[in-house]
């Protein structure tokens, strides 16, 4: 419109219907430009004026032309790359976006962890701690600016097509303490660039069920695990001790044999070994004591009563 109507003059001797026929502009909007030409009153009209705004308008537009051109040559030499292609998998990114995030992001295994890649974004939060506690202050905006316009158009889409996004939107803005619009985008923003990061990671496409299968199978593994802890198990039989018998014929080492031999030769020469001589006394009931003397015990004198 400019380029045809460079100065508002121009714009109000326009005709509503040929003014309707360019791009995004209907014949309601159409009128409106006319008239607010119409009543301009401070705007330039002149042809020096006309001319350096067709020449700056043209500046536009061949740029526009060259930008054009480059993303056909960026998409026809990543056509082939993986990356680009897991992360079009995503609901709400399309292959120009795809593209914008692998070029800005560059080889993933550089980030450690999915935390190093939210903090080279700038969608990392900032936070000031003190005495009286920790104040939030946002995202720190630190890092690539242009991962982050990249994800505010993406992020848009993905919150009302991308059930996994709508459902992480609608969760932050309703409740009893509701997030504002900007704030749950922001952090769609970084959900987004999360998702992204385990795709390339793990070379998986995008599976808006995952989350859903995964809660499953962990709920199926918890159950099972409290299963195998009722099960009352039985407990396992011990082995008998083995008998003195089998203890004595068990094969022995050679040091063991003559330390026996050496144990058996010492309590045989020991004093009292021999048999007990001593007789119970009639009509006690008692038996005798076992008294081993290897000798006479010596007579003690009688004491008198």
């Amino acid at each position: 419109m400019i380029f045809r109507y460079p100065t508002v003059d121009k714009l109000a001797r326009a005709k509503a219907e040929t003014l309707a026929d360019l791009p995004h502009v209907d014949l309601k909007r159409a009128h409106q430009l006319i008239d607010g030409a119409k009543e301009s009153v401070a705007s330039l009209n002149d042809e020096g004026s006309a001319m350096a705004i067709g020449a700056i308008t043209d500046e536009i537009r061949d740029l526009d032309r060259r930008i054009d051109d480059g993303k056909d040559r960026l998409k026809k030499l990543l056509e082939g790359d993986q990356r680009v292609a897991l992360l079009d998998s995503i609901t709400g990114i399309g292959v120009w976006s795809a593209i914008a995030l692998v070029l800005e992001i560059g080889d993933v295994s550089r980030f450690a962890t999915v935390r190093s890649l939210i903090a080279f974004a700038g969608l990392d939060p900032r936070t000031s701690v003190s005495g009286d506690g920790v104040v939030k202050h946002g995202i720190s905006h630190r890092g690539n600016a242009n991962i982050r316009a990249t994800l505010f158009m993406v992020a848009m889409v993905a919150k009302v097509h991308n059930p996994v996004i709508a459902a992480f939107y609608l969760r932050l803005t309703s409740g009893d303490k509701p997030k504002p619009g900007m704030v749950a985008l922001t952090a769609c923003m970084a959900k987004i660039l999360r998702i992204a990061y385990a795709l390339l990671c793990s070379g998986r496409t995008f599976d808006a069920a995952h989350e859903e299968n995964r809660a499953a199978s962990a709920a199926a593994t918890r159950q099972t695990g409290r299963s195998a802890s009722t099960t009352v198990t039985p407990a396992p039989q011990q082995e008998p001790a083995p008998t003195l018998e089998a203890q004595l014929d068990a094969p022995i080492t050679k040091k063991e044999a003559r330390r026996r031999r050496e144990l058996a030769a010492r309590n045989a020469a020991a004093p009292g070994s021999g048999p007990c001589e001593v007789k119970p006394q009639a009509g006690t009931g008692a038996s005798a004591p076992v008294v081993s003397r290897s000798q006479p015990a010596a007579k003690r004198p009688l004491r008198r009563t």
